[in-house]
């Protein structure tokens, strides 16, 4: 076939159940067959997950235009991605996680609008948060208008999940834009990378993934060390975006470590106390917020990572009530 429009990149990692759905909502999005390719990356699945899409592809029940990658090594969600990347023939390309679905007909709408709106490296769009109890559409109020990504990043609002995100596709081979591979987090580097470094990008306000949350992400890491560590350590790979730029482009290095500084605060607030006191010391040293900052939690904690361990430490049996007293408070 000609190279379609849209390459469809799913990681998979014992994923089977998810599979079937998936596929019934790409072929419900309005576009021809032509115009999209379906790339599933199995990452070392040791259940039946590539047996159920193979299976598919045998029986010809799947999408006329659907791959099936086996990885021999484990090189988690970015590594997967990556690879899909690799093989990708669409013009722009649409990652998407096992588990999610896409709303009807969005792609269609997404086509429309790149043809109608010429030169865009990325398109960000919205997404609908989905759990057992409730549903809700995650609509984000920025400029319509196209612009570069560092004006874009200065003013706009920046989720940090890539499958909120249209990307074309030689933008992203052009300017080597990878995933980080074989870490538990790559994806908010990943989108702050590319949007920093689009010539062009722009919002258009259609809900295109379903994003299904459940018990096992980040906001249930409780006190794993090796997920907190790994946490933190994103967080620093956002930060030496922003220090890479710091002397080019003051402004946008700026917007960066904001989202830096946003994170890590968050890092110590909801995981690292936590945390053993070694481990709270090893992380506060290895993963220093940069500073300087306004914040004085985080300019104490990067510069006295040892009293700052002690107070957190200290302060650990009565932190639950009051994060239990603020939520409450907050949901009122």
């Amino acid at each position: 076939m000609s190279n379609p429009i849209f390459s469809i990149i799913v990681p998979i990692y014992c994923g089977g159940q998810y599979i079937d759905a998936l596929i019934d909502t790409a072929a419900r999005q309005g576009l021809a067959s032509e115009e999209y390719e379906l790339i599933f990356v199995n990452d070392c699945s040791p259940d039946d997950t590539a047996a159920v899409i193979q299976s598919r592809i045998d029986n010809r029940i799947t999408p006329p235009h659907l791959t099936l990658i086996n990885h021999t090594v484990n090189k988690r969600q970015g590594g997967a991605r990556n690879t899909g990347m690799r093989i990708a023939k669409g013009e722009y390309i649409v990652f998407i996680d096992q588990d999610d679905s896409f709303a009807d007909g969005a792609l269609a709408k997404v086509r429309d609008y790149i043809m109608a709106n010429s030169g865009l490296d990325i398109v960000m769009v919205d997404f609908e948060n989905v759990n057992s109890r409730l549903i809700r559409k995650e609509l984000f109020n920025n400029s319509h208008d196209a612009m570069s990504g560092s004006k874009f990043i200065q003013t706009q609002q920046i989720p940090w999940s890539p499958w909120c995100y249209i990307y074309r596709r030689e933008f992203l081979i052009g300017n080597n834009i990878i995933f980080e591979d074989k870490v538990r987090f790559e994806d908010t580097d990943f989108v702050i990378k590319s949007t920093i470094m689009a010539n062009l990008i722009s919002y258009v306000p259609i809900i295109l993934v379903k994003h299904l949350n459940w018990d096992g992400q980040t906001s249930h890491m409780g006190s794993d060390y090796n997920r907190i560590y790994d946490y933190f350590k994103m967080s620093g790979r956002i930060r030496a975006i922003g220090e890479n730029i710091l002397t080019d482009d003051p402004a946008t290095a700026k917007a960066v470590m904001g989202h830096h500084h946003f994170m890590h605060k968050a890092n110590i607030q909801r995981y690292l106390w936590r945390l053993p006191f070694k481990q709270k010391l090893q992380i506060l040293r290895e993963c220093r917020a940069y500073i300087p900052s306004s914040d004085r939690m985080l300019s104490f904690s990067s510069r006295h990572p040892l009293a700052f361990a002690c107070i957190l430490q200290a302060a650990k049996p009565i932190l639950p009530l009051v994060r239990s007293m603020y939520l409450k408070v907050k949901k009122k």
